[in-house]
């Protein structure tokens, strides 16, 4: 890539991400009256998904993980093929740990 094309591609990105475009008009303005600080962000989304596993610690997504198993009625989500028959295999030592 030569060096005009580099310096053209930097400055359509940057006119990309200042929100405006190549007439200088900005790109939101359909999006006037629209709340956006009421819309949880994507991180914010994901993290509210995640859970622990309970023999790693890790955290992961329930449609992410491993396995799964139900002890006294709620489910627990696994990080790997090794932590379901540990905890199944004592659960109470997994569930008491700090």
């Amino acid at each position: 890539m030569n060096k005009s094309a580099i310096i053209l591609t930097i400055a359509l990105l940057t006119f990309a991400f200042a929100g405006e475009t190549m007439n200088g008009m900005s790109g939101m303005s359909d999006m006037k009256g629209m709340n956006h600080q009421t819309k949880p962000t994507v991180n914010t989304v994901m993290t509210d998904k995640l859970v622990i596993c309970p023999v790693s610690g890790e955290k992961i997504l329930p449609e992410k993980a491993f396995n799964s198993t139900v002890y006294k009625g709620k489910t627990y989500y696994f990080c790997c093929k090794a932590c379901k028959p540990m905890f199944e295999k004592n659960p109470t030592k997994y569930l008491n740990k700090k």
